[in-house]
C-alpha cells in the first residue's frame, strides 16, 4: 500500500469516526460528491469495516493486528514468536570463523611454545 492510499484510509476512519475536522470534512465531502471512484472506494471501505466489527473485531487496525498476533501465537505454541536461541541471533557462518579463528590461534601458541608443537 502507497503511501497515498494509507491517507486516504486514514481520512475514511477520521470521517466515520467523526474526528475529522469540520473544514476537512466540507472538502472531504466536496470530493465524495464529485468523484465517483472515491466514493466508490469509500462505500467499500464502510462495508469492510462494517463486516469487521459484526466479527467481534473494532473498527481499529491496531486491535485487528493485535487479535492476528495473538491467534498466530496461541496456534504456533509460542514458536513463532518466542525467544531465539544463540544460534538463531548470531548466523551459524561466523560462529564457525570465530571457532576457526581460535583454533588457529591455539595453534600457533602451541607450536611457539618451548614445550613442543602438536
Amino acid at each position: 500500500m502507497n503511501q497515498e492510499n494509507a491517507d486516504i484510509e486514514q481520512t475514511f476512519d477520521e470521517y466515520i469516526d467523526g474526528v475529522l475536522p469540520f473544514d476537512e470534512r466540507k472538502a472531504f465531502e466536496k470530493r465524495l460528491e464529485e468523484e465517483p471512484s472515491l466514493k466508490q472506494a469509500f462505500d467499500l471501505f464502510k462495508k469492510s469495516r462494517n463486516a469487521l466489527f459484526e466479527l467481534g473485531l473494532s473498527n481499529s487496525s491496531n486491535q485487528i493486528k493485535e487479535k492476528v498476533v495473538q491467534s498466530i501465537h496461541k496456534k504456533s505454541g509460542g514458536r513463532f514468536f518466542g525467544k531465539k536461541t544463540f544460534g538463531e541471533k548470531i548466523p551459524i557462518g561466523w560462529i564457525v570463523v570465530l571457532i576457526l579463528f581460535v583454533l588457529v590461534l591455539l595453534a600457533l601458541t602451541f607450536n611457539k611454545s618451548e614445550f613442543g608443537g602438536l
